[in-house]
């Protein structure tokens, strides 16, 4: 999805235009979806340590994939223009909010604590490779398909990636107590 992310931050500036928005309009969109993320992170994170982390990730995948899916279909409609990209934008930055503590969570369930390092640092190398094949393919989604074509193969991309997480194998840790104060919690990742 790290591809398909990029795929679409190529296509958005080319949806928006093509809707008869302009720089502001990019913006505005762009905006709707780095808001939520800076509002929810911490929220997403009191949740990735409550519930099974998979879980979390898989559903933000779905949630992001609906987004994704919603925003190529008001393109090609052409009903809702900017302010709909707008919603569902700030719908997929909350997600994201979710999918991002989960992710960092997971990786200790997933490789031994002799290899955290390698695997933090293939994360790390992740959205760079993301942007270097996303770019290329976004670009040439966008002129042979459209913008639309192009956020609908991000939206397939999660769909790819809730699929492999729900069968990828991670080992069982214990999760937050269930009893515990959502709040105390939610203040302790603030000042974390």
């Amino acid at each position: 999805s790290a591809v398909g992310d990029t795929i679409a931050s190529v296509a958005v500036p080319f949806a928006i235009i093509a809707l008869g928005g302009g720089a502001a309009d990019i913006g505005l969109v762009l905006g709707a979806r780095a808001v939520p993320l800076v509002l929810f992170l911490l929220v997403g994170g009191v949740w990735a340590d409550r519930l099974p982390r998979r879980t979390v990730m898989i559903a933000s995948d779905v949630v992001r994939a609906a987004c994704q899916a919603a925003f190529a279909a008001v393109l090609i409609a052409g009903v809702g223009g900017v302010p709909a990209i707008v919603a569902i934008t700030f719908v997929y930055g909350a997600a994201e909010a979710f999918f991002r503590p989960a992710l960092s969570g997971i990786v200790p369930q997933s490789v031994s604590p002799g290899r955290l390092q390698e695997a933090y640092g293939l994360i790390a190398i992740t959205p760079a490779v993301g942007m270097m094949f996303g770019g290329i393919l976004g670009g040439t989604a966008v002129a042979l398909i459209s913008p639309a074509g192009a956020i609908a193969i991000d939206a397939a991309t999660f769909v790819l990636a809730a699929i492999l997480l729900a069968g990828a194998r991670f080992r069982a840790v214990a999760t937050a107590e269930p009893g515990g104060s959502f709040l105390r919690d939610l203040r302790d990742g603030w000042n974390a």
